[in-house]
């Protein structure tokens, strides 16, 4: 066995030692929940990356990801009956991670009773209680929409998040180049280094709450409660992993991801930060159609944020189709300077030569014809 799989080994064998899990509700007949609370220290990690994030990592995430500090974070996994966002699907069980003094806790409510839900939803309540911000996987789409409809369906007040920081979405701009798939499971093993053994297939899981409805055998959802309290594990994780990447993106080697990092950054209104990972990305290459992908969002962003500066920047660092048309469409409506828009499309037809609809061509022509009333003009 290598150096580094004894190292993990050692490391995984401390972790399993430092965690500390307590059931501090049991369940009894007629109650609507039972609570699981699972503490961790600060030195605990999830596959390669700590539950924690420093200080100055934590700053950067707001840089590029626009998320607000950890420690305004609550990160939230549910267990459901079905995939639909409909009356029927019931929330059965919530994992709640928050940071503490000591490190990470994560607080896992389960539903004993579907007739008592009320009561399960002011336990899930009062544990979202004091977080600015809400960190969830595919949470706007599904979670929080389903917990919503739970809360009205029980006339409960909604809470108020000020952040709701979705990760399956940097994770797409991050990895959808590199991944056939940017499900979370997918992040666990590329990107976290993270395996889970004997996890329990998500399709299977309304199953077996139903199944405990019968029998209130809690043991029986043993497997159900371990893949939620990895889940969220997993989201502390991941969004540490965005923190280092962050903090250190001379490390990434992958182009695509270092492409992804830098359209975030922009996107979150650091352009600065974010066009030098850009050029970097660049320059190791990406093949099309991403590459013409990313510069036409990035001209984009800029463009409605008013720098010009920074798109014309863009646009003259790199010979492209994308930035020639660009720069055509800024000298022409912008500037009002014809000959160099004139110059610009001229320059795309004779190097790339693309032209398929017939757009460069049509450009072309009109740029000819203001060209040619402009000399009437002044000659008159």
């Amino acid at each position: 066995m290598s150096q580094d799989k004894l190292e993990r080994l050692r490391r995984i064998l401390s972790e399993a030692k430092e965690a500390r899990s307590e059931k501090v509700k049991a369940p009894s007949p007629g109650q609507s929940q039972c609570v699981f609370v699972h503490r961790f220290p600060r030195s605990r990690f999830y596959g390669n990356y700590p539950l924690t994030i420093p200080d100055r990592a934590a700053e950067l995430l707001n840089a590029f990801f626009r998320c607000p500090p950890p420690s305004q974070l609550a990160f939230l996994d549910l267990e459901t009956t079905g995939l639909s966002a409909g009356t029927g699907n019931y929330v059965f069980l919530a994992g709640i991670g928050r940071y503490v003094p000591e490190g990470f806790a994560i607080t896992q409510v389960l539903l004993s009773d579907v007739s008592n839900e009320r009561h399960f939803l002011q336990e899930l309540l009062s544990l979202l209680a004091g977080a600015d911000g809400l960190v969830t996987y595919n949470g706007r789409v599904f979670d929080w929409p389903l917990l919503e409809t739970r809360l009205r369906l029980n006339r409960m007040p909604e809470p108020e998040m000020s952040f709701h920081v979705d990760l399956l979405y940097p994770a797409r701009r991050l990895f959808s180049g590199s991944f056939r798939s940017c499900s979370l499971q997918h992040i666990e093993y590329y990107v976290l280094n993270a395996m889970r053994e004997d996890d329990i297939p998500s399709h299977l899981i309304p199953a077996m709450f139903w199944q405990y409805q019968r029998t209130r055998d809690v043991a029986a959802l043993a497997p159900v409660l371990e893949h939620n309290k990895r889940d969220v594990l997993a989201l502390a994780s991941f969004l540490s992993a965005l923190a280092c990447m962050a903090e250190n993106p001379q490390a990434i080697t992958q182009a695509s991801v270092l492409l992804g990092l830098g359209r975030a950054a922009c996107d979150s209104g650091n352009p600065e930060r974010g066009l030098p990972l850009v050029s970097q990305a660049i320059e190791k290459g990406i093949p099309e159609p991403h590459l013409s992908r990313a510069l036409r969002h990035l001209s984009r962003s800029l463009k409605r944020a008013g720098l010009f500066h920074l798109a014309l920047q863009l646009w003259e660092s790199h010979v492209h189709p994308v930035c020639l048309i660009e720069m055509a469409k800024y000298f022409e409506h912008t500037l009002c300077d014809i000959e160099s828009a004139l110059y610009c499309t001229e320059l795309c037809i004779r190097c790339f030569g693309k032209d398929v609809d017939g757009t460069l061509t049509r450009r072309r022509l009109r740029l000819l014809k203001k060209l040619a009333r402009s000399s009437q003009l002044c000659s008159s």
